[in-house]
């Protein structure tokens, strides 16, 4: 809901002068007015109390216009300044909106006004493999031994265990920064995201081994 004109306010209290009785507007004035002029109707009766007091101190037409003139109100931030400000935090120790916030002293809304204005995007870089030609040369013999010599498919590997480890990574394969337009994302490089330090819980997983027949007994 914004600020009322002076012509609305002017207009309000033409309203009121019409519709007043014996000096006083009637009950439910103020409330039919505010849903008029789409307010609240302590705004209106604001208005009347100062036209009132306005016209006993001698003012002749009251001066109900507002008190508000000019540009008010909190000024917005420079977007330059702001920016300036970010390129000073490095892209890699910008990947949270309330760390990005605290880093250059500003509130976390703003941060994401920033975001929703495009002037921050959000954007993930992954880890990408740093492979030796040693490794290039192991992956591909590694393959090779899941080849079917006859048919010359893959197998199926039903009677494969496999064995996977998980968890407690000391970094991740994807990460995201707050970055400005012009900004490129920090590189990140592993030898591989196997090679990323971690606490692993290991885990095995085989289809089931049964007979036919039943062993009781036997």
């Amino acid at each position: 809901m914004g600020n009322l004109t002076d012509i609305q306010r002017r207009a309000i209290v033409n309203d009121l002068l019409f519709s007043c009785r014996d000096g006083k507007p009637p009950h439910g004035t103020f409330a039919k007015l505010a849903e008029v002029y789409g307010c609240h109707w302590h705004s209106i009766k604001r208005i009347w109390d100062r036209y009132q007091k306005n016209v006993a101190q001698g003012i002749a037409d009251g001066a109900p216009e507002s008190r508000i003139k000019g540009n008010s109100g909190r000024k917005p931030y420079d977007r330059s300044k702001l920016a300036a400000k970010l390129k000073k935090v490095p892209v890699f120790q910008r990947r949270r909106v309330a760390a990005t916030a605290a880093r250059i002293g500003v509130s976390t809304s703003l941060i994401r006004s920033l975001v929703d204005e495009g002037y921050l995007t959000r954007r993930s870089r992954r880890i990408k493999p740093h492979l030796s030609d040693n490794n290039k040369i192991q992956r591909m013999q590694h393959t090779l031994t899941f080849i079917n010599e006859q048919t010359y498919q893959f197998e199926n590997m039903y009677g494969m265990i496999h064995i996977d480890e998980k968890l407690f990574n000391e970094d991740i394969d994807e990460r995201t920064f707050l970055v400005l337009p012009d900004e490129e994302l920090p590189e990140r490089h592993r030898q591989s995201k196997r090679f990323i330090p971690k606490t692993m819980f290991l885990a095995a997983v085989a289809r089931p081994r049964c007979r036919r027949r039943s062993l009781r007994g036997n």
